[in-house]
């Protein structure tokens, strides 16, 4: 069912306070957009309908074998794969448009294709291939789409603690963009038949040996590989695109701090926007034995790349009568909008958006009943929602 978007909001969107552009380099893969934080005042609500396609919502196979936990979502065209568990679960092969499970992908343990924890994940349907990378990985693990370990010798030619990756499977070329921690000497590569072919050095990039700090792309652009190390100390960065032919790198958005000390921050790219967080304090709470527990409370800001305006902001699910969604700069990659979400978590949304949401249409106030209706808290497997990405 088509939907038409929030003029209001979108109205909104398109008059928000903006970022300015300083001394833009006019580079090969395009010009540096620099956003000043000084420029970002008003927070407002962004409509998903906004970046994404229709909603879809899928309910995942209830047998024993198909069970999830809230873990991330890769999504293609054809496929699902819900990453592993810590030292719990397996990662998880579903059929995208009927939520049926095909197969556990490998296992976990750390024997020949298993592993504990998965940190990136890509789906090649047109080789029939999963491939993911894992914490302190000496390897790509390959598996075909029955879940079965295809050793394929993808081995890295050096001792990395965290990285990102794309194979062309193709031209039997894996690109790497690694967490380049101190010592470490190269920072991208490219490898052939397990020989580097390629490769761009470290430079001035490299952090502290600490596994909070991460190597983050998020793929949201067909054809670009873009990355950036982010150093939780926190300290002035960029987003970066790798050019995989010409073994160039280029930064493409960076966030001008004003002589401030910079916060910790990230940066994603979408196909029409920039998004970023900003770390402004940290949520410290107590346990009854008296330990304590910190996470850092963040504030997301978002960048258009043709206006260069520019916003804090809330990202609203308006498919679902505009249920707020957490941590929204997480649910974007490989070019869809998804979340992995607790059939109890979901239902508990949706009533809170009936009660309290006195604007919504009948329409959507029967779409969204009929939704909670159908939920079964204690039988329901988790339930995936996606959508892909506006271009």
């Amino acid at each position: 069912m088509k939907r038409t978007v929030n003029f209001l909001l979108i109205m909104v969107f398109t008059v928000f306070a903006g970022c300015r552009e300083k001394n833009p380099a006019a580079v090969k893969n395009g010009e540096l957009t620099v956003c000043y934080k000084s420029m970002l005042t008003d927070t407002i609500d962004i409509p998903l309908s906004l970046l994404t396609d229709e909603l879809q919502i899928v309910k995942l196979d209830t047998a024993g074998a198909a069970l999830v936990k809230d873990d991330g979502v890769t999504v293609s065209d054809n496929y699902l794969v819900v990453s592993a568990s810590y030292n719990l679960l397996p990662a998880k092969l579903f059929d995208r448009k009927t939520g049926k499970y095909i197969a556990d992908i490998g296992a976990i343990g750390q024997g020949p294709g298993e592993y504990s924890s998965v940190l990136h994940t890509q789906i090649d349907e047109k080789h029939n291939r999963i491939y993911f990378a894992t914490m302190m990985p000496s390897q790509i693990l390959s598996y075909d789409f029955q879940g079965n370990f295809k050793d394929e010798g993808l081995r890295i030619p050096m001792r990395i603690p965290k990285c990102i990756f794309h194979v062309n499977s193709k031209d039997s070329i894996i690109t790497f963009a690694v967490l380049p921690f101190k010592g470490i000497e190269t920072l991208v590569w490219s490898q052939k038949n397990g020989q580097v072919i390629r490769s761009y050095p470290v430079g001035n990039l490299s952090v502290n040996t600490d596994f909070s700090n991460e190597i983050i792309g998020t793929f949201n652009n067909e054809n670009i590989f873009d990355f950036q190390v982010f150093d939780f100390s926190a300290r002035n960065d960029s987003l970066y695109h790798y050019d995989i032919t010409e073994n160039k790198l280029t930064p493409v958005f960076t966030m001008d701090f004003d002589g401030a000390e910079p916060a910790a921050h990230i940066y994603v790219e979408l196909p029409l926007h920039y998004m970023g967080s900003l770390v402004i304090g940290m949520n410290t709470v107590r346990d009854d034995r008296g330990n304590t527990m910190s996470t850092p409370i963040n504030k997301y800001y978002i960048v258009d790349k043709k206006t260069l305006k520019a916003s804090y902001f809330r990202l609203k699910n308006d498919f679902l009568g505009n249920i707020e969604i957490d941590w929204p700069i997480w649910q974007f990659k490989n070019g869809y909008f998804s979340q992995n979400m607790d059939p109890s978590v979901l239902r508990e949304q949706l009533e809170k958006t009936l009660e309290e949401n006195k604007t919504l249409s009948e329409e959507m106030r029967t779409k969204l009943a009929k939704l909670k209706d159908s939920i079964n808290d204690d039988m329901d497997n988790n339930y995936i929602l996606y959508a892909k990405l506006k271009k």
